[in-house]
Order: structure tokens, then C-alpha cells, then sequence
């Protein structure tokens, strides 16, 4: 369910342009940023799980995702909003690399494609997620509580992190 982020950027960048009343290039910006963010965690959770192991890294990726999620009910500037886009992009960009290699190096070869299919499938389960989040928690394609839907979807996050804590 990691991936509800993804699609969540869909639905915030016209409510926030809305509601804060922003041009198209700030707008643009603060999509690109989130990208920005994936691909800075994406390169970073290499090297540094490489050196500290996937685990805690998985644990400390998902535990910041929790905390942009519980930031985004602060969020009341641009300026804000662009840490926290990246932040939420770094974060995202870091787990994600790091769940994907963990388990196809500790999961039985005979069970790996199937896994790894699964987790393909989690990734689509994500996307419907960020989808009914934002239609529970929005009027419009330019208004609701982007900020509700955006701590809510920390929920999941949550979920990893006590799994990744008990069980591996």
C-alpha cells in the first residue's frame, strides 16, 4: 500500500493551488520536488543499507513517513509545503527501494516471483487506497480536507512499521 502517495500528488497539487490560490509554476514545482525526493531517498537507501542493513533503515524510511504525514496537518506554506513534499518523496523513495531488495534476497527462490508479483500487486492496492482517500476526504477535484487525507494516509505506514518491527 506504500504507493497511495503516488496518486495522493494528484489530487493535492490542485486543491493546494486552490485553496492558497498558487500559478501553475509553483504548482509545478511542488510536483517536481516530490520526485526530487524519490530519487535522492532511492540513491541514498543503497548505499547506507549496504552499511547498516535493510531492517532498521525500512524502519526509520516508514517511521518518517509517519511524521510528514502528522506534519502535513501544519502545512500552511508554500515554503513548508515544498519540505514537506520532498521529505514525504524522500522518505517514499527510500523505503520502497529497500522493501523490494530485502525480500527478494531473504525470501526462498522458489517462492520469490510469486512474492515479488505480490508486492507489484500491493503497489496497485496502494493506488486505489490514495484513491478513496481522496474521495472521502475531498468536495471537489479543488477542495476538502487535503490535510486529514494527507495524515491518513500515514496509516498504512504504521502498519509496516509494527510488521517490520515484530516479524522480521
Amino acid at each position: 500500500l506504500v504507493s497511495y502517495c503516488l496518486r495522493l500528488g494528484s489530487f493535492l497539487t490542485p486543491v493546494i493551488k486552490q485553496e492558497w490560490n498558487l500559478d501553475s509554476s509553483t504548482v509545478s514545482m511542488l510536483a517536481s520536488i516530490f520526485y526530487l525526493g524519490i530519487f535522492s531517498g532511492s540513491i541514498i537507501s543503497g548505499k547506507l543499507s549496504d552499511k547498516h542493513g535493510r531492517k532498521s533503515l525500512i524502519m526509520i524510511g516508514t517511521f518518517l513517513q509517519i511524521v510528514f504525514s502528522v506534519l502535513f496537518l501544519v502545512a500552511n506554506t508554500v515554503a513548508f509545503m515544498t519540505f514537506m513534499r520532498f521529505g514525504y518523496g524522500f522518505s517514499f523513495g527510500f523505503t520502497i527501494a529497500l522493501t523490494t531488495s530485502m525480500y527478494a534476497e531473504s525470501s526462498p527462490m522458489r517462492y520469490r516471483g510469486k512474492g515479488l508479483l505480490f508486492l507489484n500487486f500491493c503497489v496497485s492496492l496502494g493506488k486505489i487506497f490514495g484513491i478513496a482517500l481522496a474521495y472521502f476526504f475531498l468536495s471537489s477535484y479543488t477542495e476538502g480536507d487535503w490535510r486529514l487525507m494527507m495524515f491518513v494516509s500515514g496509516f498504512p505506514s504504521v502498519l509496516v512499521l509494527i510488521g517490520t518491527y515484530k516479524y522480521m
